[in-house]
């Protein structure tokens, strides 16, 4: 009305999204329901549409639940294919057992080591959800304004998502008034660990034990190259939320240091600039 039509003649028909179909279930989500229970591999728990800086919580989440549940298996499914990459070391760091989508074959069984599955595919996130024993929906954890929770609810799961669901706000506000959905508290990095070393994979799966050890949580991580192959030193920055454990941390990270002979430092994130 605003650009000048006749109000008689506009009509407020409400979000399209409610009409959409619920999404089909495909081959890889009646595979991973066989390996499911052929694996007593309980809960299955989807991560859907995550973005940048949500990775590590999904996983932080991800670690509680094994504590309470081994036997857990982590659907991660990046919002964007540029993510692909980096979710999968972040994942792999952690040393639960991962298995790239793209390099899965249908015909054949899940490793039982295997925590994590990396959905590093488009358009086979919305079957999985029909399957899942919990699903989060990602670009809810930081200020991206949030995804779709219709497509889960639409199969009969119940969504998790976090604070920022901006660009949903009115269906998530009404899941939340039902009691159809859960909402997730998120912190934000308060301090920056930088380390720097040859053994990447060594270096950062000793830091991020010991930031866990203490209560503190890994928000992100990004890493650097100098040099190529056998050469190359590695210079890595994880941002944490480390509150009210932060002396704890770094007596947690002075152990690590040593045990590894290289020189980790703690700055404030203001400090940091990043």
């Amino acid at each position: 009305m605003a650009l000048g039509a006749a109000k008689k003649k506009v009509i407020v028909a409400g979000n399209l999204k409610f009409d959409v179909p619920a999404p089909a279930r495909n081959a890889l989500a009646d595979w991973l329901a066989a390996q499911a229970e052929r694996g007593k591999r309980m809960p299955v728990i989807v991560a859907g549409s995550v973005v940048a800086n949500e990775e590590n919580a999904v996983l932080d989440a991800f670690a509680r639940v094994r504590e309470r549940h081994p036997e857990a298996l982590l659907v991660l499914a990046p919002r964007k294919p540029e993510r692909f990459e980096a979710a999968a070391q972040l994942a792999e760091i952690r040393g639960w057992g991962m298995v790239r989508r793209s390099q899965l074959a249908l015909n054949q069984p899940i490793e039982a080591e295997t925590g994590i599955l990396l959905l590093d595919t488009i358009g086979e996130l919305g079957g999985l959800y029909a399957v899942a024993d919990l699903v989060f929906v990602g670009g809810s954890l930081v200020p991206a304004g949030g995804h779709n929770i219709l497509e889960p609810a639409a199969l009969g799961k119940a969504p998790v998502f976090g604070p920022h669901m901006e660009n949903f706000r009115s269906i998530a506000g009404r899941f939340l008034e039902c009691h159809a959905a859960a909402q997730a508290a998120t912190a934000e990095p308060d301090c920056v660990v930088t380390v720097h070393g040859a053994d990447r994979m060594g270096i950062v799966h000793a830091v991020t034990e010991a930031v866990a050890a203490c209560g503190a949580s890994v928000v992100d991580l990004s890493t650097r190259a100098h040099g190529e192959g056998a050469d190359a030193v590695y210079m890595m920055a994880l941002e944490v939320h480390a509150g009210e454990s932060r002396d704890a941390m770094r007596e947690g990270l002075k152990a690590a240091a040593a045990k590894l002979q290289v020189d980790i430092a703690v700055h404030d994130i203001e400090e940091s600039g990043l």
